[in-house]
């Protein structure tokens, strides 16, 4: 029962190498880009849901659910990019 047999949870974080200042920057600047995108379509696809001519659509109704669960997706993995980016952070 080694450090190879524990769950990553309970593994330390490998230490990563910290970004220059302008490295940072410039990906900081990225994925807070896209958060702001991703964020801002998840609230026009949930308004959308809430529109009853989409509610009278089964097939757009599940397109939109379809692509909501997308976007939650790419939502969570950019969290976890900016949550990475801070960790590197000079």
């Amino acid at each position: 029962t080694g450090p190879a047999s524990r769950p990553a949870a309970f593994r330390p974080a490998a230490r990563r190498e910290k970004l220059s200042k302008d490295a940072y920057r410039r990906q900081r600047t990225l994925v807070d880009g896209e958060l702001t995108r991703l964020g801002l379509r998840k609230s026009q696809l949930e308004l959308s849901m809430g529109s009853p001519l989409i509610a009278a659509n089964f097939v757009e109704m599940r397109r939109v659910a379809s692509e909501l669960a997308d976007v939650e997706q790419a939502l969570a993995a950019a969290e976890d990019s900016w949550l990475e980016l801070e960790e590197r952070a000079p």
